[in-house]
């Protein structure tokens, strides 16, 4: 009755992320949604309340993305090196001081 569907396969690395060119590609996309509105900022501009108003809501949701991507970098950082883990390890026992503190 109706066509079949067809989509690409995805495409993953041996270790099963996704290749490193599209994840650059997602960023530099999320950096250029930002340009527009810093630029906007730091001009004289002036331009229609609703184009600006799209502008700075592109802005938002590119900054929201890369600040979403730098927190998962930190966080597959800090599993792939426990160097430099902040706080006690994991099973190990912390003796607290409830006036002084850890």
């Amino acid at each position: 009755m109706g066509r079949e569907r067809t989509t690409s396969p995805i495409t993953l690395t041996p270790d099963g992320g996704r290749p490193a060119s599209r994840s650059l590609t997602s960023l530099l996309t999320a950096v250029a949604l930002t340009i527009p509105a810093i630029v906007l900022r730091f001009s004289d501009a002036s331009l229609a309340n609703v184009v600006e108003a799209l502008l700075f809501g592109l802005a938002i949701v590119g900054a929201a993305f890369i600040l979403s991507w730098a927190a998962e970098v930190a966080q597959i950082e800090e599993v792939a090196c426990p160097l430099i883990h902040r706080g006690p390890l994991p099973g190990r026992a912390v003796k607290v001081d409830p006036l002084r503190g850890p």
